[in-house]
This record gives structure tokens, sequence and C-alpha cells, in this order.
């Protein structure tokens, strides 16, 4: 099972105190969407901030930052962890009682997102509970 990583770079011996999130500039697919999604891997790359990351190789100010190598359509880790649509799986669990309606889960937008960039559905069926854990943890 492939693990979600995050990456944290500090490259001088004394860092700042500040701490930069990258949070949505993941590009690291390892064909996880492509073997549910129908929708090419360039419609599913426009949901990324495509190499924000880049900006701070250099990172001649010394400071510290965390960025995601998973893209934002896997998981979007900008969300509350509730902010979950029920409706992606294929079977109801308790813990959706606990979920959190918004207008990004509404609008397909959530933890989990169901729908690109361009607002296409990403998946073909509803998925299994089980993805989402191995996506969250």
């Amino acid at each position: 099972m492939e693990e979600i990583e995050y990456t944290f770079e500090c490259k001088h011996s004394e860092c700042s105190p500040l701490l930069m999130m990258l949070p949505h500039s993941g590009r690291d697919y390892k064909d996880i969407l492509n073997k549910q999604s129908h929708l090419p891997l360039s419609t599913l790359r426009k949901s990324e901030d495509t190499y924000l990351d880049l900006l701070f190789k250099t990172n001649t100010l010394n400071f510290n930052y965390i960025k995601a190598n998973f893209p934002r359509i896997l998981v979007d880790v900008n969300r509350s962890p509730l902010e979950i649509d029920a409706k992606m799986w294929k079977k109801k669990h308790a813990f959706t009682a606990h979920l959190k309606n918004s207008a990004k889960v509404d609008a397909g937008i959530g933890v989990f997102p169901k729908v690109s960039f361009s607002g296409q559905k990403l998946y073909k069926n509803r998925l299994l509970f089980s993805e989402a854990r191995r996506r969250f943890l």
C-alpha cells in the first residue's frame, strides 16, 4: 500500500522561525487516481498549485517549509477533517453523523475532492471507505 507523506525541508543549520506551508503543490500521482478516475492526468493536474514549491527551492531566506508530495485532488489538507462528503462512499458508515456539511463539500471539494478543478466528476463510481482511510492515514 502506498504511503502519503509530507516533506520537511530545512537546508541550513540555522533556520528562520518562519514556516511556509505548500499543501497544494504535490505532483506525485503514482497512478493512484489513474486507476480510479476516468479523467486524464492533464485535467487532474489543474487542481495543483503547480510548481509553487520550486519558488522556494533556493530558500535564500533560510526559512522552513512543509510541502505535500501528493496532489490536492487526492486529499486537500486545507479542509477540516470533518468536511468529507458522505455520498462519496459505497456504504454508509457510523462516522457520517459527525461530518460537517459545508459549501465546499456541497461543491464537491471537501477533504476528498469528487470533482476536478473544471467541475468534472473524478470517479465513475462511489469509493470504498478503505480508500479514505488509506489516503488519510
